[in-house]
């Protein structure tokens, strides 16, 4: 089957929303237009929709990664993978599919070669506890933002053009602490992001002291009423100033939100025990399929 790819561009928005309906449920990052679109900084992210199913691809070091497939129907899984597996032949790579989920990765098992990694699984959290900060286990989480409005002269607002060169100053004082391999990347992803965000409604909160821009958050909401948290930086000479701008995102910007997906933690040690602090709901199980030897 001839299958006819091209660059993702903005306008494919509405293929997400054709195939992802607002009871689709499905919480994983790679159902989020927003995220693929703005990280997708070297155009190299294609797509095609076929009528009852859309597939998309992005390089990744150089090779070809498929994202689960965007269906009409679930018992079309098989019949995409099928033919993402002629698509990698015809293009002479191996394939590999990434971010499918436990049920999907179960109905393929007997035909692939199926894994997963601890470090890809997404975060997920209830925005309502991440807003309250309520109960016995996240007491430290509560005292740290009691603390910062006790002592500092504080505002939370949404994002106004005019704040785009200190959200960017922001990010080059904390891209000079930080040892990050991926900084490069992320600047041009949050310009990105600012020069979209009114296309991709995005949610940017600017967390202020005394008048100065000392954090910000920029998240996307689906429309199956899931936040993605997409970036939150922040000046940690202020004390507990990325406990407050997480509180103050859930609580200002995801009214109507269940869910937020705060994203995998990359088996780095430190960020995973950073996520875990918070308690997910739900660490969903991502898994990656690749053909059988």
């Amino acid at each position: 089957m001839a299958v006819n790819f091209r660059r993702i561009e903005l306008k494919d928005k509405r293929i997400f929303e054709k195939y992802l309906k607002p009871d689709h449920g499905k919480l994983g990052w790679e159902y989020c237009f927003a995220m693929t679109w703005i990280w997708d900084a070297f155009d190299e992210t294609m797509i095609c929709d076929l009528g009852d199913m859309a597939l998309l691809y992005t390089k990744f070091y150089g090779k070809c990664v498929y994202f689960p497939p965007l269906l009409s129907d679930e018992n079309l899984l098989e019949k995409a993978v099928g033919i993402i597996a002629e698509q990698c032949k015809s293009d002479e790579c191996k394939m590999e599919i990434r971010g499918l989920s436990k049920e999907q990765a179960e109905a393929l098992a007997d035909k692939y070669c199926i894994s997963t990694d601890r470090g890809n699984y997404d975060y997920i959290y209830d925005v309502q506890t991440l807003t309250t900060l309520s109960g016995k286990k996240l007491h430290s989480k509560r005292n740290f933002i009691n603390r910062f409005k006790a002592t500092y002269n504080y505002s939370f607002r949404e994002y106004a053009e005019s704040d785009r060169d200190k959200m960017l100053a922001l990010f080059d004082k904390w891209y000079v602490k930080s040892e990050h391999e991926t900084l490069d990347l992320e600047r041009k992803v949050i310009v990105r992001a600012l020069d979209y965000y009114k296309e991709l409604n995005l949610k940017i909160g600017i967390l202020e002291v005394d008048g100065n821009l000392v954090a910000f958050s920029i998240s996307a909401v689906e429309n199956n009423n899931v936040a993605h948290a997409m970036f939150e930086k922040g000046d940690t000479s202020y004390d507990g100033i990325y406990q407050m701008i997480n509180q103050q995102t859930c609580e200002k910007l995801f009214n109507g939100c269940k869910y937020v997906n705060r994203e995998e933690d990359m088996n780095i040690e430190g960020l995973r025990k950073a996520k875990m602090s918070y308690y997910p709901e739900i660490l969903l199980e991502k898994y990656t399929l690749k053909c059988k030897v």
